[in-house]
């Protein structure tokens, strides 16, 4: 058995790649900077125009505060909202992989199990289980380009509200696979290449 755990400035890195791959998430992003550079620009106009007029003669020092101050305040509303939609872009666009965490892979010779943390999940030490036997593995696809494994086969999927006590979800357990159902995994694990020659020898029809 093998034992893969995830590298976070790995995964850190494909997301990204992954999200400016997807034209909603540019189109988000594209309204995230006009935000960000409005706010920018809020902020100097604000701040620089009393210290033009101090420049002048026409005004003293606390105007020039009180025009920091102000510029702050206005900046901040185009900012806190560029903010919120960076985050549910990134969160939405990306998923199911942003959804993901304290990943792990296992790779026996009898089969593969895929493990990790649902962030939608309200519970703490609730984990989202894949596991699919050998015999059931019809193919693995690897996406060099974007780091993505999608195996074919009848698999299982099992949430569980608490791992340690095995206290299964039985509605977020429903999923159901097929001989040709896809399901995906960013490889994201520090011996990545082993892992992928490791999930591709155990399948039977091996592709790109």
């Amino acid at each position: 058995m093998r034992d893969f755990e995830v590298s976070k400035e790995r995964k850190k890195q494909y997301i990204r790649n992954w999200l400016y791959s997807l034209p909603e998430y540019r189109k988000r992003n594209w309204l995230v900077n006009c935000l960000y550079a409005a706010s920018i620009a809020l902020f100097v106009f604000y701040a620089s125009v009393p210290a033009f007029v101090f420049l002048l003669g026409e005004c003293n020092v606390a105007a020039i505060g009180a025009g920091f101050e102000v510029g702050f305040v206005v900046a901040v509303i185009p900012f806190a909202f560029a903010r919120a939609i960076s985050v549910k872009a990134k969160r939405n666009c990306g998923s199911p992989y942003t959804k993901r965490e304290e990943e792990s892979l296992k790779v026996y010779e009898d089969g593969v199990e895929f493990s990790f943390h649902n962030t939608d999940s309200r519970y703490v030490r609730s984990r989202d289980v894949y596991r699919i036997p050998v015999e059931n593995i019809n193919a693995v696809r690897f996406d060099e380009e974007y780091h993505i494994v999608t195996i074919i086969g009848e698999g299982e999927f099992l949430s569980y509200d608490d791992f340690p006590s095995k206290r299964l979800n039985y509605q977020n357990s429903q999923r159901r696979f097929y001989s040709n159902s896809p399901y995906s995994i960013l490889m994201a694990f520090d011996k990545e290449k082993e892992a992928v020659i490791l999930l591709k020898n155990l399948a039977k029809n091996q592709e790109n």
